[in-house]
């Protein structure tokens, strides 16, 4: 059941993280004294996502491409 959960849930995930960044962005233009740390924060939420969505294992198309830690 786990093994074919897991694609939803690497989307989730996505989704999450992207809202948060969205979330991130809004709040840097209402504070601007934390503006730079929470853009900051933003564009590492934004790398990670990006770095998820484009070495995911289901959608592979290169065997030795894919990172280490998935299976």
């Amino acid at each position: 059941m786990g093994d074919r959960n897991w694609p939803r849930l690497l989307d989730q995930h996505l989704a999450f993280l992207r809202m948060t960044v969205v979330e991130l962005r809004r709040h840097a233009n209402d504070a601007p004294g934390m503006a730079f740390y929470l853009q900051h924060m933003a564009d590492q939420l934004e790398g990670e996502a990006t770095d998820l969505a484009e070495h995911r294992p289901d959608r592979r198309e290169e065997p030795d491409r894919q990172p280490k830690g998935f299976v």
